[in-house]
């Protein structure tokens, strides 16, 4: 699957790829039957959900590996059953906006795929 968000040229969007990431996980999770909370602050996640993460990613046999580019591969007893690809961020301009600071905007499409999707 592929989503596409717009983001203002201006935001940090490494915090935004990094939420999305988490509410993938997260999503993958819930499909598993295993219910998490998974909310970062600024894109990270705290000591306490960071914890919580572990301990439910060692029952129930899942492995996560996030690579350095921010792409994210997910293990459930050795198969995989899903992938984060890194986002790719496309430079768009509207010359509609009166404002110059909102004229330009980015585009980020997010591919990822799941076990259960392509079922």
């Amino acid at each position: 699957m592929e989503q596409i968000y717009l983001l203002d040229y201006s935001s940090n969007y490494k915090i935004v790829e990094k939420e999305e990431r988490y509410k993938f996980l997260n999503s993958l999770l819930d499909q598993l039957g295993i219910e998490i909370d998974l909310t970062p602050e600024n894109g990270e996640l705290n000591i306490d959900q960071r914890v919580l993460l572990r301990k439910t990613l060692s029952n129930y046999d899942i492995d996560v590996l996030e690579e350095l580019d921010g792409s994210m591969d997910v293990f459930c007893e050795k198969e995989k059953i899903g992938i984060w690809e890194k986002p790719r961020y496309v430079l768009k301009q509207d010359p509609s906006q009166i404002d110059r600071k909102k004229r330009h905007y980015l585009e980020m499409h997010c591919k990822y795929w799941t076990i259960l999707d392509s079922e």
